[in-house]
């Protein structure tokens, strides 16, 4: 027999009530494993039972990729209704009746948070600052929170933070972005293949095609977009300032 997983979220906000009128049964095949899922939800709340049939996934992949399905679900009503849904997967009971509760953020980024060499008060200043640069900031602090959302989609939304700071950099309108790209590199003491990384999974993604992506390479793509937004919070700091090599080494 097949081990049973019982997977419990819920659609936010949770004041829309969302319900679908019976349970919903899917078989779902990707590349590395094929699993059966009876979904439910009721006013908000998210019960899905999931066997694997193929494959033997760790529990953070199972929950990617379940969390991926059901919000696709609840994309498709949100475009009948006209109505923006998100999908939080909370909690699992294993087949030993076990329970893991899923934190909120990214575990080995989060034991990297102490290594920043500015305050929260420091950070916070910047946003507020009213400086034309921090709307660039906020837009890419915001890709970066989708990164962790989103785990299929972590190339596009760490590029997309990156290219916020690359504009950032724009003198005029008519300038190449190539330009832009080495006026960011040079100011924040970045290599260019330590981006390309990061660029060889979104430009997949952006196209609407799919590349399976490890959990290491999806961590270090995460890690790579932390970074470089690191830098440019640096930056802004030192009034806006370029960033001395000797005090931030070069990122390549």
């Amino acid at each position: 027999m097949s081990d049973i997983y019982i997977f419990s979220g819920k659609v936010l906000p949770e004041r829309a009530n969302v319900q679908f009128a019976s349970p919903l049964i899917l078989e779902v095949k990707y590349n590395d494993f094929d699993f059966k899922v009876i979904i439910n939800i009721i006013l908000s709340q998210i019960s899905a039972k999931v066997e694997i049939l193929r494959g033997n996934p760790d529990i953070g992949t199972m929950k990617n990729y379940l969390e991926s399905t059901v919000r696709s679900l609840v994309d498709g009503l949100g475009y009948l209704l006209a109505c923006g849904y998100d999908v939080e997967i909370t909690s699992v009971m294993l087949p030993d009746s076990s329970m893991i509760v899923f934190g909120v953020g990214v575990t080995e980024l989060e034991k990297e948070k102490d290594t920043r060499n500015f305050s929260n008060a420091e950070l916070f200043k910047i946003l507020f600052s009213g400086k034309p640069k921090t709307d660039y900031l906020r837009r890419a602090l915001g890709d970066l929170r989708e990164t962790i959302r989103s785990p299929h989609d972590t190339a596009l939304f760490a590029y997309r933070a990156i290219e916020s700071i690359r504009e950032s950099f724009r003198i005029s309108d008519s300038e190449d972005k190539n330009i832009l790209w080495q006026r960011m590199r040079e100011s924040l003491s970045i290599e260019k293949e330590y981006i390309m990384f990061i660029e060889k999974y979104r430009t997949i993604e952006a196209h609407g095609k799919t590349l399976p992506v490890s959990g290491d390479d999806r961590v270090e793509i995460m890690r790579r977009a932390w970074r470089i937004v690191e830098r440019f919070c640096n930056y802004l700091l030192k009034g806006e300032s370029d960033l001395p090599i000797n005090d931030f080494p070069i990122l390549k």
